[in-house]
């Protein structure tokens, strides 16, 4: 995805409300945009091409995870 884009992630958990699942982003960067509680990611305003990783994890469970990469160029 492009600089300054956002990008609306999804949980797939059966049994899980949305409300359960916390994002975060994992990677250790120091530009890596943000992602709010309802998994809308937003990339950077600039920068140079880099992999974000953002996780999902659910609240009451934090070691059941996923995790997706997304290119930001």
């Amino acid at each position: 995805m492009e600089t300054g884009q956002t990008l609306q992630l999804t949980d797939q958990v059966t049994g899980v409300s949305p409300s359960d699942v916390t994002w975060s982003i994992t990677s250790t960067g120091s530009n890596e945009g943000t992602v709010n509680s309802s998994g809308l990611y937003q990339a950077p305003g600039a920068g140079l091409m880099t992999a974000v990783t953002v996780q999902a994890a659910i609240t009451d469970h934090p070691n059941d995870t996923a995790a997706a990469t997304i290119w930001v160029l």
